[in-house]
């Protein structure tokens, strides 16, 4: 567990390194909050924790001390306030990582507090109204889509299995509990040398499990953060990225909880335990395999190549913004000259026959560009309407009348920026029906 903790504190360092620290600082709430379920492991956990992401905080980064003291915040509440003797140091541990958090970072709102609010009034602003012109109704259904549609087969399985589980060993222990104090109560012998019995064990099999409380504490979180984010209006995945960490452990949490349904024989506990891990393992594998082919194969690595092999000339190109065709400046080929006009929208450029019109030969999409035109969800913001209908009637209109000459389409979306999907249209032909061409093996 020690060796665990030290790793831990490392990645959590390590990641909130990143843009999104946000996300990120769930990991280590979440898996303190487990570990103090366990008794007696609580306090070398929560030490261990706090030690490595202070060594995190000189190594990898200035934000560990932020993420770092949530946890220890959480461990306060959830772990030591019936252990006074060890109150003191968690309160100044947490006021440690409170100072550090504030040097590093808040003291700015305080000495721009004005700046500090308009900016917190634009993006407020941003996140209930619209972006770029569009809007979808509050709350909406959009981001449950999203991480129901992001969760695996099993995790959408152990999801539902969850809530019967907890009420299951729910009533276990329960009924454990009042046999056990029924137990204590009998005596060996009914006259006046009656001995009572032995008085029944503190802590029976079923209370040595993880406390059903995280778990309902942590179903409870996912269905009130899912229901928070339904009332932005900004279409983007990664927002819903909290509530996916968490049910991929909660899922994880369920597995023990199946396991620790199994009695008596241990052999039978430990195999089940270690089928189950394996059996995930063996799952989840081919999705983070396939997610690393991805970062190692970027469609906007693929398309210059693809333009270079098989296109010649100076061909006139439109392209989204989010297709970063053009930005390197070379196609690696002397026979391809392409004449590349990238708008933030394609569909900026005009109409697809006003394209064609002026000699445009291809077109190409990215869906970071385009989704958000074509997202039943989203409808235009008052003063908007023409903006969207006509971007996404191009868009509409490109990807259901126009030949598709290649097409880079993930497996498993990793909805992000990296490798986002692809297509090149050719519209100087006209419209017609085309099967797309296989992209090529990485």
């Amino acid at each position: 567990m020690l060796i665990l903790s030290l790793l831990l504190g490392g990645a959590c360092g390590l990641a909130a390194s990143g843009k999104y620290a946000g996300a990120v600082m769930m990991a280590p709430a979440l898996l303190i909050v487990l570990a103090s379920t366990f008794g007696r492991w609580s306090i070398a956990m929560m030490l261990a924790l706090i030690a490595a992401g202070a060594c995190g905080y000189w190594l990898l980064g200035a934000y560990s001390a932020a993420v770092m003291a949530t946890p220890v915040a959480i461990v306060v509440l959830a772990s030591t306030l019936l252990r006074l003797s060890v109150m003191p140091l968690c309160l100044t541990l947490l006021a440690g990582g409170a100072y550090w958090t504030w040097i590093k970072i808040n003291y700015r709102a305080i000495e721009a507090w004005e700046e500090f609010m308009i900016g917190f009034r634009t993006e407020t602003d941003h996140a209930f109204t619209e972006h770029s012109g569009i809007t979808m109704a509050k709350p909406n259904g959009y981001f449950a889509e999203l991480i129901w549609d992001e969760a695996m087969p099993h995790v959408r399985l152990l999801l539902i299995a969850t809530p019967i589980l907890l009420l299951m060993l729910g009533l276990m222990r329960r009924r454990r509990r009042l046999a056990l104090l029924r137990d204590s109560e009998k005596v060996t012998d009914t006259g006046p040398q009656a001995i009572p019995a032995k008085p029944a064990p503190k802590r029976d099999r079923l209370d040595r499990y993880p406390s059903l409380l995280f778990g309902w504490w942590l179903l409870l979180t996912i269905i009130i953060y899912t229901a928070a984010i339904s009332w932005s209006v900004i279409p983007f995945y990664r927002y819903a990225l909290p509530s996916t960490f968490m049910l991929y452990t909660l899922a994880a949490i369920a597995v023990t909880w199946v396991v620790s349904l199994i009695g008596r024989p241990g052999w039978l506990k430990v195999s089940v335990a270690v089928i189950g891990v394996t059996a995930l393992a063996a799952v989840q594998w081919a999705r983070c395999a396939d997610h690393n082919s991805q970062f190692a194969n970027d469609s906007h690595d693929q398309l210059p190549l693809w333009i270079a092999n098989n296109l010649s000339g100076s061909p006139q190109i439109v392209a989204d913004g989010y297709t970063e065709l053009g930005s390197s400046g070379t196609y690696m080929s002397d026979n391809v000259r392409p004449s590349v006009m990238r708008y933030r929208w394609a569909a900026e450029a005009g109409s697809v026959d006003d394209l064609r019109n002026r000699g445009v030969q291809y077109v190409i999409i990215a869906s970071p560009s385009y989704e958000r035109w074509i997202n039943p969800h989203g409808r235009a913001l008052e003063g908007y309407e023409e903006d969207f209908r006509q971007k996404s009637q191009f868009y509409s209109q490109l990807l259901s009348s126009y030949p598709i000459v290649m097409q880079w389409k993930a497996r498993h979306p990793m909805r992000t920026f990296t490798n986002p999907d692809m297509t090149v249209f050719q519209i100087d032909k006209g419209p017609m029906v085309q099967k797309p061409q296989t992209p090529p093996k990485p």
